[in-house]
């Protein structure tokens, strides 16, 4: 098995590099197999990229993408996983703050949509931050429950399944 070894190469890079970091440890994780072999520092150290990044929350889509991917994935894999992202405050309260934009997004009528296959792995990732974890539920339960109105509102059949 493939041990991912990477991110010290990437951390003084430009934003073109980190995405391509970014879907190259997507593309990784994508294997069931590669899970079990991530450093446990792999998250901390997504944490510390995304933030020298200065990721703007207005910023381009794709970006938040990979990043909601690598959330969603990683999340997946257990409930210690699902409170390392906990524990990761800067990097879980700024994807919290990007979910809400995009989900404001939604009930403006005056702004055009930014990115659905974005918001669609955001609601994934918190989907799976919950899975079998009663803590992190009652976490999220006070901070999205109005939100969460607005989502099932829209129309949009993958947010609302």
């Amino acid at each position: 098995m493939e041990q991912f070894d990477a991110m010290y190469t990437v951390v003084d890079a430009n934003y073109d590099d980190i995405l391509k970091f970014l879907k190259r440890l997507n593309g990784f994780l994508a294997e069931e197999s590669n899970r079990n072999n991530l450093r446990n520092t792999i998250l901390s150290e997504t944490e510390v990229l995304v933030l020298k990044l200065g990721v703007d929350l207005k910023g381009p889509s794709q970006i938040w993408i990979e990043i909601f991917r690598f959330l969603r994935n990683y999340a997946a894999f257990s409930t210690e996983r699902q409170n390392d992202v906990i524990r990761c405050s800067q990097l879980f309260e700024v994807s919290m703050q990007r979910i809400f934009y995009l989900i404001g997004k939604l009930s403006d009528e005056s702004s055009s949509f930014p990115s659905m296959p974005e918001l669609h792995l955001g609601i994934q990732f918190l989907g799976n931050l919950v899975t079998n974890n009663e803590t992190n539920k009652r976490l999220l339960a006070d901070r999205i429950l109005s939100k969460v109105y607005i989502l099932l509102s829209y129309g949009d059949e993958k947010l609302t399944k």
